[in-house]
């Protein structure tokens, strides 16, 4: 199998099962705080557990399994908590699109850190996304700004955080399993404040809850970003992997048709097609 197609291979899968955590998130009858402190734990148990079955040891020096750390206190600590609390108030398909905006954002940082140019268009397709994010929050009035979108664009800031320092990681030979496993453990440390009785409310919730938590917790926290991680290896360019977001959307709302009924209103056709044409273009020609 060729390089892009690893790649291709493991982006899709990751952005499949991040699909459906937007989704399966609604379905959990627990407090946004726990579900994500609960992803983290399951998560890491699992990887734990992979490491010791591959032999894949996931140890490190000191100072880069404090990097690694750091991108989980970033892309699964605080970014599962802004995430989950935003899923609250907006609908899956709404919060998948403003998310789609990371891989726009991603580029134009690693632009400056990694010095991976971009084209004038690249800037421009960035503006106009944010414009398509603005006319999400403002379709209604000023007054009517959902807070979800502005959780879940806290998401976004925390996720472009934690693909830049990945990709660092990446880019100084550390594998896919080691990263994600200290990211996770990190991850599930800083959320223990926010959910300090995460294994009662486990315990005491209706069964379809704690199976979807455990499924979150090991495929779209655990096996999606090992997936993640190693599509980053066989890329030259951060924007090669995470272009693949610009599917989430799409795949997002067929899923939260199909499982929740929840069909998409018009200020998601609008801002949202505005963001997908915007990351599609950028993808495309923007680089």
């Amino acid at each position: 199998m060729s390089t892009t197609a690893k790649r291709l291979f493991y982006s899709s899968i990751t952005i499949l099962l991040w699909a459906t955590a937007f989704v399966f998130t609604k379905l959990v009858a627990l407090d946004p705080c726990t579900i994500g402190a609960l992803r983290c734990l399951f998560a890491a148990i699992f990887l734990l557990a992979l490491s010791g079955f591959t032999k894949n040891s996931i140890a490190a020096p000191p100072r880069a399994t404090l990097r690694m750390m750091l991108t989980g206190v970033f892309g699964f600590g605080l970014y599962m908590i802004v995430f989950n609390i935003g899923l609250m108030s907006i609908t899956a398909s709404t919060s998948s699109v403003i998310l789609a905006l990371t891989p726009a954002t991603t580029a134009f940082a690693a632009s400056f850190i990694y010095k991976e140019k971009l084209k004038p268009l690249g800037y421009i397709c960035i503006i106009t996304a944010f414009i398509g994010v603005a006319i999400l929050m403002l379709w209604n009035g000023v007054l009517s700004i959902n807070r979800g979108i502005i959780w879940t664009l806290g998401g976004v800031v925390f996720f472009v955080t934690y693909n830049l320092m990945a990709r660092g990681l990446q880019m100084d030979g550390y594998n896919s399993i080691q990263i994600v496993t200290w990211a996770m453990i990190a991850g599930f440390i800083v959320q223990i404040p926010t959910a300090p009785h995460m294994l009662g409310e486990l315990l005491a919730t209706n069964r379809l809850s704690q199976v979807v938590i455990v499924y979150l917790g090991v495929f779209c926290s655990g096996i999606s970003y090992v997936t993640w991680n190693k599509a980053f290896s066989y890329a030259e360019k951060t924007t090669e992997v995470t272009n693949f977001m610009f599917l989430t959307p799409f795949i997002c709302t067929l899923i939260g048709f199909a499982v929740l009924g929840e069909a998409p209103d018009v200020a998601t056709f609008v801002g949202g097609g505005i963001i997908i044409a915007s990351v599609i273009l950028f993808g495309l020609k923007g680089k």
